[in-house]
């Protein structure tokens, strides 16, 4: 058996539980792969299990970015509108960014996604119409 295979197994058991759960889950995992004679597989097993939660947690973080601290609640008002609409995950772990360079409004950024609302977008749209020749 490769210790990726426990990894994920093993990632899989604890998603959503909470901590007493994920106790009694981690203690009966460690005796399943001792009495299976793997034990010397649980410093890999480790390794892989951090890099399986480094990998689903970059792809289920989503850059909440405002132009000022004011903007924030825009942010995290179109997070949770997105969210319930289906756009983002509801396992999407959101981080908070302040960027001046969007002058105003909000990007939510995801692995796969962009709703971009920014005033620096909506500036260029702008310039655009009206210096295109017609």
């Amino acid at each position: 058996m490769k210790a990726v295979w426990y990894a994920e197994a093993l990632h899989r058991a604890l998603k959503g539980k909470n901590e007493s759960d994920a106790g009694r889950i981690i203690a009966r995992f460690s005796d399943v792969v001792s009495t299976r004679g793997h034990s010397g597989l649980l410093t890999r097993i480790v390794q892989e299990f951090q890099t399986i939660s480094r990998r689903t947690y970059a792809h289920q973080k989503v850059l909440v970015v405002t132009a000022h601290e004011k903007g924030r609640a825009r942010g995290a008002f179109a997070y949770e509108h997105y969210q319930k609409e289906g756009t983002i995950s509801p396992d999407a772990v959101p981080e908070e960014i302040i960027d001046e360079s969007i002058v105003g409004g909000y990007q939510l950024r995801g692995k796969h996604m962009l709703v971009d609302q920014s005033y620096k977008r909506l500036l260029a749209d702008l310039y655009k119409n009206i210096t295109r020749k017609h």
